[in-house]
């Protein structure tokens, strides 16, 4: 495994334990392309999460990233960058009600 994959693969390890921490969610990494999958499997309905650990933040092109492979989900990017230990989740402003209910339905399915 190259070095960008290994920090891809740490980055996705990660963010799940973050989300769960953050959210009470279950999460825990893929280990498939996020290209027929997403980066973490979780239980939070009707949500895609993409995860990022760049050097630099390109949050937009993330959100691009996310919103075309999210299909009717509400998109996210759950992301850090190297120089930081505090991850950080982006989703359209007019999607935050529907995440904030399918959290609350995640809560609920317990």
């Amino acid at each position: 495994m190259t070095n960008s994959r290994r920090k891809g693969a740490n980055g996705e390890r990660e963010a799940a334990k973050a989300i769960a921490a953050a959210l009470g969610a279950k999460a825990s990494r893929m280990g498939r392309n996020g290209r027929t999958a997403e980066d973490i499997d979780h239980n939070i309905p009707g949500v895609w999460v993409e995860v990022k650990r760049p050097a630099r933040l390109g949050w937009w092109k993330y959100m691009t990233q996310s919103k075309r492979d999210a299909g009717d989900k509400v998109p996210t990017v759950l992301m850090r960058p190297n120089d930081d230990t505090d991850w950080m989740l982006a989703m359209p402003l007019n999607r935050v009600r529907e995440f904030v209910r399918r959290v609350n339905e995640m809560e609920n399915a317990d």
